[in-house]
């Protein structure tokens, strides 16, 4: 039941004109409180469906802004280089996320090909 509200919020969220607003107040939090990094990375598995899929360019540019700020901040706080062989958890969680989306790449990447200018803004 409780994924389902989190779900139904979101998507109340996603459709409304404070999205940007909502993602703003979320990358203020993660400046401030960078550990939130870690549990929107694992919990939230629709930014990448965000990021690549949706149809709105507006909702793909936020959510590249989002990610790509947030993880400037996460990894400056924890003074991550993402080059080490010795790896913490945080590189771990950083890690996984990222190869979790270069491995889209020839998938769902390719086939939304029209959309995917936001995933690789991210990426740079």
């Amino acid at each position: 039941m409780i994924k389902l509200c989190q779900k139904l919020t979101f998507g109340f969220w996603l459709k409304s004109q404070s999205f940007k607003e909502l993602l703003n107040s979320l990358t203020l939090y993660i400046k401030s409180y960078p550990e939130g990094l870690k549990e929107i990375l694992t919990e939230n598995t629709n930014l990448v469906t965000l990021l690549i899929e949706n149809s709105e360019l507006e909702v793909r540019t936020n959510i590249a802004n989002f990610l790509a700020n947030c993880f400037c901040y996460f990894m400056e706080d924890k003074k991550l280089t993402l080059d080490h062989e010795d790896l913490d958890e945080n590189n771990q969680i950083i890690l996984k996320f990222l190869d979790n989306l270069f491995s889209l790449i020839p998938t769902t990447v390719s086939k939304c090909w029209t959309k995917f200018n936001q995933y690789f803004e991210f990426w740079y």
